[in-house]
């Protein structure tokens, strides 16, 4: 006795719920494909704009410190937001200032000579939030301490340092 219905004859080919069942299978590895491809993206994304922050604020901690180590005086003030977010240093090659502009967008870091510190133009969603200088100042060598707050969309990194007057 013999079942002709039930019995699959040997041709090539898949079946309705074979191929059912692959095309959900391709499907769910797709869709897991496409989630780890985006979620590496955005990974990415935050990671460059951590490092594009943190090059950015060591880079303004950089350039005042070289300054201020070949000045021979400094004097700090407040240039209009509260704190002393300004420093005049003197050396022999005349007065160079850098200040906070907390009028502009972004609060950027300028100097006496027209460059802009901090943020670069081509780099969006940095943001200076402080700049402080401190005069601390102890036996015969003057000292500066510079505080430096920079965020960016995400979050904010401080930068700290101290610098001393060679001269």
């Amino acid at each position: 006795m013999t079942y002709p219905l039930i019995l699959k004859d040997n041709k090539a080919g898949l079946t309705l719920i074979e191929f059912i069942v692959a095309f959900v299978l391709t499907g769910v590895m797709i869709a897991g494909a496409s989630l780890t491809y985006v979620h590496f993206m955005d990974s990415c994304s935050r990671e460059h704009s951590c490092m594009e922050t943190q090059r950015q604020g060591s880079y303004a901690i950089g350039e005042m410190e070289g300054v201020i180590k070949r000045g021979t005086d400094f004097t700090i003030d407040d240039y209009g937001s509260g704190n002393d977010n300004k420093i005049t240093i003197t050396s022999d090659k005349g007065d160079r200032i850098f200040y906070q502009e907390t009028g502009e967008a972004k609060n950027p870091i300028k100097d006496n000579l027209g460059n802009t510190i901090i943020p670069d133009t081509h780099v969006e969603g940095i943001e200076v939030e402080s700049l402080q200088f401190t005069d601390e100042t102890g036996g015969k060598k003057k000292l500066v301490r510079i505080d430096l707050k920079v965020k960016d969309s995400e979050q904010s990194y401080d930068f700290t340092t101290s610098v001393r007057l060679r001269n």
